[in-house]
């Protein structure tokens, strides 16, 4: 009997879990000197962490969604424009076309309100999460609203179409891996030495 009283007494690890999901992320924020907003969802279950971050060629509402239950983090990096109805068929295609290349992070698209999204998220398990993937995390989800909303700015605003706005992405791609290989040729060897 006394087993089971001590046993009922332990606490799970859950909660610490949860406790170093939490302090990873304002770990983090804290390091950046972004200031944040907390604040609760489902009685506790869900803490969010909320802060902008400029993004070119945005500033980006970006919410830290723990998962305290389901020991999860999002990042989801909101765009500060929503998409016109009668252009979300183009940026739709557009997004998909990105989807398909990136690897973390995605886009997330509502075609009800034009609302879009960068995301990334993450299930550490019974693993501990590390500053070091939060700061993965946040930078594949700005890295991709920054490659790829210039693409979505010149279909609601350029008026050009998803196939256009994607070979532009293409083209400015292959221009900055020129100017990377003719940077790379260019640089002279460097010495290395020994003690």
């Amino acid at each position: 009997m006394s087993t089971r009283k001590q046993d009922s007494q332990q606490p799970t690890p859950a909660p610490a879990q949860q406790s170093t999901l939490v302090d990873s992320v304002k770990a983090y924020l804290d390091d950046k000197g972004w200031s944040y907003e907390q604040s609760e969802r489902d009685e506790g279950e869900r803490v969010l962490l909320t802060t902008r971050i400029h993004v070119e060629p945005v500033v980006s509402r970006t919410v830290f969604d723990i998962g305290v239950s389901r020991n999860r983090l999002g990042i989801f990096a909101y765009v500060p424009f929503t998409v016109p109805e009668d252009q979300r068929m183009a940026v739709m295609e557009y997004l998909t076309r990105a989807n398909y290349r990136l690897f973390l992070a995605k886009f997330e698209f509502d075609l009800n309100d034009g609302e879009w999204r960068a995301v990334c998220t993450v299930i550490p398990e019974d693993s501990a999460l590390t500053v070091a993937m939060v700061r993965r995390m946040r930078h594949d989800v700005h890295s991709a609203i920054e490659h790829y909303a210039p693409g979505m700015l010149a279909i609601m605003y350029g008026r050009q179409t998803a196939q256009q706005a994607w070979q532009a992405m293409l083209d400015r791609e292959a221009a900055e891996e020129s100017v990377e290989e003719s940077d790379t040729a260019e640089a002279p060897d460097a010495e290395t030495t020994t003690e």
